[in-house]
């Protein structure tokens, strides 16, 4: 899994490293990334949020779009929602793209 945009700050959001070390994910010593075609060819499987147009994908490449809220100017109560929404997301996804077994 890769993680990328296309306008990506200097640093994480406090908050969010923050809200992520609840669960058990350390981004403290993470930068973001800019989004490149290489991310984007790379990928079976685009998920934008709320910015399908800041991300073209390719044929055959699955396309998602979530109305995620931004977490600039969110407490971290907001910042926590946010998070555990995107988790939620991510598990349905998750699901949703693992094989099943075929009906005999």
């Amino acid at each position: 899994m890769e993680s990328a945009g296309p306008e990506p700050d200097e640093r994480v959001n406090p908050l969010v490293v923050r809200a992520m070390a609840e669960v058990g994910i350390d981004l403290s010593g993470r930068t973001p990334r800019q989004l490149t075609e290489e991310t984007v060819g790379a990928s079976e499987v685009v998920v934008t949020t709320s910015g399908a147009d800041a991300c073209a994908t390719l044929p055959g490449q699955r396309h998602v779009d979530w109305p995620v809220e931004d977490v600039a100017g969110k407490d971290l109560d907001g910042v926590r929602a946010i998070r555990d929404d995107i988790r939620a997301r991510v598990e349905r996804l998750a699901t949703d793209l693992t094989p099943r077994p075929r009906d005999q």
